[in-house]
């Protein structure tokens, strides 16, 4: 993508930084996309570890007026990522909701509550940016495990499988009570979308392949 407008563009040591703003819809706020250039191929991760060791780095590096600009161009980009992220929670010390016991007995208003707990949670994100913005998406999953449980007097039998993500469901009864066999896994989602568009578009046929 290129552009012979006027950018909001700032140099610094090693590197630069563009902003690129996003059109304002009833949100009063302001939101940009920052991209940060080091000057050096290979200086990537240098940079990366500076913004995360350095005090209030994004405050200080961050553009604010636009500049003239001579060769500009920036790739049209599709990025997607996930991974379990129990174990990151569990060293953060979020470790109730993975207990066999009373982790999720404030969550679910339910007798079995008690038997609930989280087996792993899933995470991923997706983000693509072209000439007209951007579009992003990221979605969380957790497999929820139950234990065996008893109740009389009730007569129902369900099977539901979802194979996408491993969950089974089972429900029996008998003749006379009805038992819950086994709760294997139950699978809650939450899912975020976001699309924004330019400020300044890019015209589509200036983009080099």
């Amino acid at each position: 993508m290129t552009s012979k407008k006027k950018q909001v563009i700032s140099a610094f040591d090693g590197f630069k930084v563009l902003g690129l703003p996003y059109k304002q819809g009833e949100d009063k706020r302001r939101f940009s996309m920052y991209f940060f250039l080091p000057d050096a191929k290979d200086s990537l991760p240098a940079l990366v570890e500076k913004m995360g060791s350095e005090s209030r780095f994004l405050d200080h590096h961050l553009p604010h007026q636009k500049v003239e600009i001579g060769d500009f161009r920036i790739p049209r980009f599709k990025i997607s990522f996930g991974f379990a992220t129990s174990k990151v929670q569990k060293e953060l010390g979020v470790v109730l909701p993975f207990s066999d016991g009373d982790g999720l007995t404030e969550m679910v208003d339910s007798r079995v509550a008690s038997n609930l707990y989280v087996s792993s949670i899933f995470h991923k994100s997706f983000i693509e940016v072209n000439e007209e913005g951007t579009e992003a998406a990221a979605a969380s999953a957790a497999v929820i495990l139950g234990a065996s449980l008893n109740f009389d007097k009730i007569d129902f039998v369900a099977d539901q499988r979802r194979h996408d993500w491993n969950c089974d469901v089972r429900w029996a009864c008998s003749q006379s009570s009805c038992r819950l066999i086994n709760v294997r896994e139950i699978l809650t989602i939450r899912l975020t979308f976001c699309k924004g568009a330019w400020d300044g578009k890019f015209d589509s046929l200036e983009t080099k392949e």
